[in-house]
């Protein structure tokens, strides 16, 4: 198990307002991670 962080772009929410690109913390169990970005959001 380990925590690594990905990037997440800036982007538009729901309600329209804009969000800054910001890093995540992903922690991770199997040893291998594939993210998905889905809707505007970053899916395990």
């Amino acid at each position: 198990m380990y925590t690594h962080h990905v990037w997440v772009p800036g982007h538009y929410d729901p309600n329209g307002y804009w969000v800054e690109g910001y890093y995540v913390p992903l922690t991770v169990y199997t040893g291998y991670y594939q993210p998905i970005w889905i809707s505007g959001y970053w899916d395990p």
